[in-house]
């Protein structure tokens, strides 16, 4: 009887073990599933991207760059574009004289004009 009683508490001791081991199994998995989906999450755009895209657009017709400018800068930025990203892609991707003229100085783009 003690040796069944030992063996009994075996068990259980064991199924114990098993089941924090299953648990822990499973909260591990579970993180990685909460990581896996919060980077596909930041990966993703988000439902307000078409406005905040049109934002930017509007903006940058404003600053009179060009419908050919802006769907370049698009292109190159395509999720990661902020009004402050496409400014400096297009600021150091387009010639100084394709600028609008509030981007040039003066001074400079008279100089290489003539």
């Amino acid at each position: 009887s003690a040796a069944t009683f030992v063996s009994l508490q075996k068990h259980d001791e064991m199924k114990a073990l098993l089941e924090l081991g299953n648990l822990e199994e499973e909260l591990q998995n579970t993180a990685k599933n909460k990581t896996l989906l919060s980077s596909s999450i930041a990966a993703a755009p988000s439902d307000r991207f078409p406005s905040r895209l049109s934002n930017i657009v509007e903006r940058l017709e404003e600053l009179k760059f060009t419908n050919d400018q802006i769907e370049a800068v698009i292109c190159a930025l395509k999720y990661d574009i902020t009004l402050e990203t496409a400014l400096h892609w297009l600021c150091l991707n387009l010639n100084t004289l394709e600028l609008p003229a509030l981007f040039r100085d003066a001074r400079w783009s008279e100089s290489l004009s003539e």
